[in-house]
């Protein structure tokens, strides 16, 4: 049964991509578009932060820091990590501002990218009219605002520190943050349930049955999320391991990725339907 579903549910997915090709065009441009706005977003901000570690860093060598100079330095009551500690400390706290300032334009670019292209890849599965799609946008702009920014509240929680609280309390810092990434991939599955669900069930009705659906169906679910995040793992890999031999097989990966990530939500959507 389970071989049959998912045999008829790939099916359906590639008669939806032939009888609605500009519109599948459409989806693959935006998904490549996605990937420009975060490369932007990430050349913006990271290398500052990265210049920042570095700075931190080039001052801490340039410290004596063994154990024998240790003890001199604190016999003598002079600062341990030298005279321009203050060096570390508005490195560091640049470092936290920016790392703020990225994940939030991260999820506001996420939430915008989530509510166009599944409200498009709903109107292509479910033929669905232009006023029908805008609801959908809307609902699933509530669903992706939600979690995400629940995600990203957790997450500036945790990098809510100063560099002495994370030097003294480094395993206090490591069991807030592994604890909030297990729970923000709990809501990321349910969310994706839930954004395949969002053209049938009410707004309300939404968190319940996609739990219920997450749950009773994860042998449907987590294979296809393992399956897209597989291929997609193996287009980094080629990416990364041809980077310099060919601007071909670097260029491939980079036009592959987005077809695989469109064709997963449309086969997503498919599933969903199998269950009305």
């Amino acid at each position: 049964m389970t071989k049959k579903i998912l045999r008829n549910s790939i099916g359906e997915s590639f008669r939806n991509i032939w009888n609605h090709k500009l519109l599948f065009s459409f989806l693959i441009f935006l998904q490549l578009s996605f990937f420009v706005s975060l490369f932007l977003i990430n050349y913006s901000y990271v290398p500052k932060m990265l210049n920042n570690l570095k700075e931190i860093d080039d001052y801490l060598l340039n410290q004596k820091l063994d154990d024998e100079s240790v003890m001199n330095k604190f016999l003598a009551r002079q600062p341990l990590l030298g005279e321009n500690v203050q060096i570390i400390t508005t490195n560091f706290n640049e470092m936290i501002r920016d790392f703020r300032i990225f994940i939030i334009f991260i999820v506001a670019d996420v939430i915008v990218f989530l509510s166009l292209s599944w409200a498009l890849t709903q109107r292509l599965v479910y033929k669905l009219k232009f006023a029908e799609m805008k609801n959908i946008f809307l609902k699933i702009l509530a669903i992706s605002s939600a979690v995400l920014g629940a995600i990203a509240v957790m997450f500036l929680w945790v990098f809510n520190l100063t560099i002495s609280e994370l030097i003294s309390f480094r395993s206090r810092f490591m069991m807030k943050f592994f604890p909030v990434l297990i729970i923000s991939l709990v809501l990321l599955y349910f969310m994706f349930i839930a954004l395949s669900l969002a053209h049938k069930v009410r707004l309300k009705d939404i968190i319940g049955k996609a739990v219920y659906l997450g749950i009773k169906k994860v042998h449907y679910a987590l294979p296809l999320t393992f399956l897209v995040g597989f291929f997609l793992l193996l287009l980094l890999y080629s990416l990364s391991a041809y980077f310099e031999e060919s601007v071909l097989l670097l260029i491939l990966p980079i036009i592959i990725a987005p077809i695989i990530l469109v064709f997963g939500r449309i086969l997503k959507l498919n599933l969903a339907k199998s269950f009305d």
